[in-house]
């Protein structure tokens, strides 16, 4: 029951009790999610007869355990769970169902046991997933030069903050005003511009105020925002809904399949607008051959004139 590479729903569930306080946790096989509780032999038998559990359908590489646990408490299992992980995503999570199961959740970190509620506040939780999703994941980029734990910082010190992002993985296909308020967020809380309205006045102007210019540093285009928060969007819906065993699939919501690759879209418009990427050569043609046209008459000119004057001078000499 502890080989991980089975094909097992029980497959890292342990069958002893709850460690002492001080006392070395040292099972080394639980590494999915572990249920702690005297009774485990039989939960685990319940587990394995219960066809439910075999039938998920999750194709992304999302966090399994809290699927499995969400189906365990709905099974009436009042054991405590311990999610032995290290995984930054799986903390995030855990903080997030702890606060919205029954039960106690704990997080194993070395030799501790960490309840999950005490992650953050309940109130946080609620934007606790969508500030590390935006922020930078597993499955989404980050933003250059900005600091995980300085968005969280501010996200804990701002309602408004907290508030454009409660909207955020809701529903999919995603809606333009979450889309819109997720644009906000960046710009006021991931680059701290309180001043611009759009992406355009905000790029505008942290080009404006850097000494040293560094595009690197600068906010995202539109275009290429637009995918990252349709990203965004889509993991936070999986990653609140926990108790999915089916996902819906990726796919235009900001990956597209390249090669059988399913890719994330970085941008779909050009870097440069079409009529400078694509200049009109026959404009450009008929402007050279015009100024070389006129430089050569005006060099021909300046040779007769020349001359002109040189043949005058010989004949007064």
């Amino acid at each position: 029951m502890a080989n991980n590479k089975q094909q097992d729903p029980s497959t890292g569930f342990s069958e002893k009790g709850i460690p002492e306080s001080g006392r070395d946790y040292r099972d080394r096989d639980s590494q999915v999610i572990a249920v702690w509780s005297a009774a485990m032999h039989r939960i685990s038998l319940q587990v394995r007869n219960c066809q439910n559990l075999y039938a998920f359908k999750q194709k992304q590489t999302l966090p399994l355990q809290f699927t499995m646990y969400s189906v365990l408490r709905s099974k009436g299992c009042q054991a405590a769970g311990v999610v032995d992980t290290e995984d930054t995503d799986n903390y995030v999570q855990a903080a997030y169902v702890a606060h919205r199961t029954p039960g106690i959740l704990s997080i194993k970190r070395k030799h501790q046991l960490i309840d999950a509620k005490r992650l953050c506040s309940e109130e946080i939780s609620q934007s606790i997933i969508s500030v590390h999703v935006i922020s930078g994941c597993d499955h989404n980029s980050g933003f250059f030069g900005a600091s995980k734990l300085m968005i969280v910082g501010r996200l804990a010190k701002s309602k408004e903050a907290q508030k454009l992002l409660l909207s955020c993985g809701a529903q999919l296909p995603c809606p333009p005003n979450v889309i819109s308020d997720l644009e906000k967020f960046v710009i006021r809380f991931v680059y701290g511009d309180s001043n611009s309205v759009t992406l355009g006045i905000a790029r505008a102007n942290k080009w404006r105020g850097q000494r040293k210019k560094n595009t690197m540093r600068l906010i995202p285009d539109a275009d290429s925002l637009h995918h990252h928060l349709l990203r965004t969007n889509y993991l936070a819906y999986l990653l609140t809904n926990f108790h999915l065993q089916s996902h819906p699939s990726p796919i235009s919501h900001g990956w597209h399949l390249v090669n059988g690759l399913c890719l994330p879209v970085r941008s779909t418009q050009p870097p440069l607008p079409l009529s400078m990427a694509k200049p009109n050569t026959e404009v450009n043609c008929e402007e050279s051959s015009s100024d070389e046209d006129s430089a050569s008459d005006s060099a021909s000119s300046y040779s007769d004139s020349f001359i002109d004057s040189e043949s005058s001078s010989d004949s007064d000499v």
